[in-house]
């Protein structure tokens, strides 16, 4: 076996253990990110579980089920504005959804 074979074995098994100082790294923000997007009050909760063929603007869009996107989504915003999609089930996309 090569020193290059070996070589990246040993790094590809370091990766899926976490165990270099850059996957640690990408595993704690990670889960920084995961903590701010849970703890974002929800702005929207009354919307219909399925989006599409309609404009929405910046929110925190909050569902207790299942959520869903068909036709085509657009997102009405300007560049540091924030949209977030959050559901307790299932998030599925149509064949022919689109989001803009």
């Amino acid at each position: 076996m090569s020193d290059f074979t070996q070589d990246f074995r040993s790094q590809r098994r370091n990766y899926q253990d976490g165990t270099t100082s850059e996957t640690a790294q990408v595993k704690a923000d990670l889960i920084a990110l995961y903590d701010r997007l849970v703890a974002l009050t929800a702005t929207v909760t009354d919307h219909a579980a399925t989006h599409g063929s309609e404009t929405l603007g910046p929110g925190v869009y909050t569902t207790a089920g299942a959520m869903n996107i068909t036709g085509t989504l657009t997102l009405n915003g300007s560049a540091t504005d924030l949209f977030v999609f959050r559901c307790a089930g299932a998030f599925t996309t149509g064949a022919s959804a689109e989001v803009i």
